[in-house]
């Protein structure tokens, strides 16, 4: 993870084990297209465990990212669900959705550095 704070070893295991188990909801059980060809990047939880940021990247460029935000809005509160389920935390984070423009960013650089 790549955060300005240092991120303490339990929240990055819980936001690992979180990142895993939605992983694991989007492959098995998921069945919105909008979401089927979505790759989880990583995922930033608060020092309180009350929220979780998850990143992900679009595998078809040609899916709308706009519709995908609003599809993984709309699925939010069952996913919640899904991981209080499968894990034994006293409490399940809020998950708010984010675009992981990290990639992009990467490559508009190595473009940049070979016309150099």
């Amino acid at each position: 993870m790549t955060t300005n704070t240092p991120v303490s070893p339990r929240l990055e295991k819980v936001g690992q084990a979180i990142m895993h188990e939605l992983s694991q909801l989007l492959i098995r059980e998921v069945e919105d297209k909008a979401l089927k060809l979505v790759q989880l990047t990583k995922v930033i939880v608060t020092k309180d465990l009350k929220q979780a940021k998850v990143y992900f990247v679009i595998a078809d460029p040609s899916k709308d990212l706009a519709t995908t935000l609003k599809h993984f809005k709309r699925a939010a509160p069952w996913f919640r669900f899904e991981i209080a389920k499968r894990m034994e935390l006293r409490v399940t984070p809020e998950l708010k959705f984010f675009y992981d423009e990290s990639r992009e960013k990467v490559q508009q650089i190595l473009t940049l550095l070979n016309k150099i």
